[in-house]
C-alpha cells in the first residue's frame, strides 16, 4: 500500500510538470533531482501569468515573439524555456549549472528538438555567452533556488543590472520569479497565488 501510493505521488508530481500551450501542448517533462533538498518549480499558475505578460507585449507590437530568443538562466526543469518555444518564441537558451539537472536536459530536450542552446556554465557570470545578434528582442526568464535569496539577494540584483547594461542596445524583457517582493526600484510586481514574478521591460 505504501509502496502504491508513492507511485501515485510521483505520479502526479510527473503530470504537474508538461507544456501547457502551443505546438507541444500536453508533452511530459522529467522532475529533476532536487538541489540539498529544495525543488521549488515555476507553478502552473505563474507560468500562465508569465506567457500572458509576453503575448501582450507582443499584441501592442512591442515585442515579435518569432523573432524573439528566451534565455532560462536557471533551467532546473527547463519547462519554461520549453514553454516559450511551443508559443512560438525563436529558440531558447537553457543554463543550468548542477550537473545532475544539467545531464537530465541534455538528455531529454533533443526529444523535443535539436537546436535547443543549453550551456552547463554559471549564469552570474555568463549571462552574454552567446550571439545575440540575430534576434530583434531578448526575454531573460531568472529564477536561481531560494536559497540564494536568502543569502545573497544583492547578487541576484546585481545581475539584473548587469543584463540591463549588456544589452541596453535591445529590445529586452527581465522576468524575475522571487519567494516574496524584494522591493526593487523600477521592477513591477505580479502575484500568482504564493508566488511573485518581478517585471522589468525596456523596449524603446
Amino acid at each position: 500500500i505504501i509502496q502504491l501510493c508513492q507511485q501515485k505521488i510521483l505520479q502526479r508530481m510527473n503530470s504537474s510538470l508538461s507544456i501547457q500551450s502551443g505546438i507541444y501542448k500536453g508533452r511530459k517533462i522529467p522532475v529533476p533531482t532536487a538541489i540539498k533538498g529544495n525543488s521549488n518549480f515555476t507553478s502552473a499558475l505563474l507560468k500562465k501569468s508569465i506567457f500572458s505578460i509576453l503575448d501582450s507585449f507582443h499584441l501592442q507590437g512591442q515585442i515579435s515573439i518569432e523573432d524573439s530568443l528566451f534565455v532560462d538562466l536557471f533551467a532546473g526543469s527547463g519547462q519554461v524555456g520549453l514553454e516559450a518555444v511551443s508559443r512560438g518564441f525563436k529558440n531558447t537558451i537553457f543554463f543550468e549549472l548542477d550537473k545532475n539537472r544539467f545531464r537530465g536536459l541534455k538528455e531529454f530536450l533533443p526529444a523535443i528538438r535539436k537546436d535547443f542552446v543549453l550551456l552547463h556554465r554559471d549564469s552570474f557570470r555568463y549571462y552574454d555567452a552567446f550571439d545575440f545578434s540575430s534576434v530583434s528582442s531578448i526575454v531573460f526568464y531568472i529564477d536561481p533556488p531560494y536559497s540564494f535569496w536568502k543569502k545573497d539577494s544583492e547578487k541576484i540584483l546585481r545581475l539584473t543590472s548587469n543584463i540591463q547594461d549588456a544589452f541596453k542596445n535591445k529590445k529586452l524583457i527581465l522576468l524575475v520569479q522571487a519567494p516574496k517582493n524584494p522591493k526593487w526600484e523600477n521592477f513591477e510586481v505580479r502575484q500568482a497565488g504564493n508566488n511573485t514574478l518581478l517585471v522589468s521591460a525596456n523596449l524603446t
